[in-house]
């Protein structure tokens, strides 16, 4: 349990620090630009989403529910592959910040289309909603499908729009992955080799996707001297597998934001990381 409390502790020392820098680097852009550009705006918040999975993890952890950190653990993972890919150097932040916000933009309209579709879907989905016969959530909902489709017209958006439309008629991707757009990685698998994880990807990104498509449950049970009993809901079984992986990713995500938002700080967050969290 001492080496449990000890990692979690430096957990907690690094969602401080991602908080702390991500203050900063607010308060920077904003004295920079005044209004801050959309992909600048995106990319910090991909980046508080990260903060937010670390210390829902941190959490779960702290209270022993392992298995279901793993879930987040596995979300965590997804998270940080698309922030490094948009910050990567190499790679056009602005356009790849846009295409992640426009793929989110495409959700929300099929979303609105399902909820406003005269079809028997539609019908199934407001009537559970409660808003079946009620004319004006109906008009709300049509006011913010317009909106949503607004915004999807901005010339901000016209190359990916026209990158979009191709994938989708030339390639025949019904619904393209956001970095896949402009030649990118073309699964997440790609994405994971790209930066570095694929060793992750395999063992346990997909180890941790059996807790989120629950084909674990199995694991629930333990034998004690030839009878099976029931695991505890909150249980400790392999606490270091999620603790490692977490903080390395944390870690990961520290030392990029840094180097993208605020580099002028990469050698304090180097000597802070080796006195605070690298330390044996």
């Amino acid at each position: 349990m001492a080496k449990i409390d000890t990692d979690l502790d430096k957990i907690g020392l690094i969602i401080q620090k991602q908080l702390e820098v991500f203050d900063l680097a607010a308060k920077e852009l904003s004295k920079k630009y005044g209004v801050v550009p959309d992909y600048l705006t995106i990319t910090m918040l991909l980046y508080r989403k990260i903060i937010e999975k670390l210390d829902a993890i941190f959490i779960l952890l702290e209270n022993e529910s392992e298995k279901a950190a793993e879930s987040i653990n596995r979300d965590l993972f997804e998270n940080i592959l698309y922030f490094l890919y948009i910050v990567d150097p190499i790679g056009n932040p602005k356009v790849r910040a846009l295409s992640y916000h426009y793929s989110y933009l495409q959700d929300k309209l099929h979303l609105a289309d399902l909820l406003l579709t005269p079809k028997e879907d539609g019908k199934k989905v407001r009537r559970f909603m409660g808003i079946e016969n009620n004319n004006g959530e109906i008009k709300k909902m049509k006011i913010e499908r317009e909106k949503i489709f607004n915004s999807l017209q901005r010339e901000e958006y016209n190359n990916i729009k026209i990158e979009w439309r191709y994938l989708i008629n030339k390639k025949g991707q019904k619904h393209p992955k956001w970095y896949s757009l402009f030649k990118g990685p073309k699964s997440l698998r790609e994405l994971s080799k790209k930066y570095g994880y694929l060793v992750e990807y395999l063992t346990l990104y997909n180890l941790f996707s059996n807790q989120v498509h629950t084909t674990n449950i199995l694991h629930q049970i333990e034998n004690v001297n030839g009878t099976a009993y029931l695991k505890n809901l909150r249980v400790y079984d392999n606490p270091e597998l999620v603790l490692q992986f977490s903080r390395s990713l944390g870690v990961k995500s520290l030392v990029e934001f840094i180097n993208f938002f605020i580099p002028e700080e990469k050698d304090n967050i180097q000597n802070w990381l080796r006195k605070n969290i690298l330390k044996k």
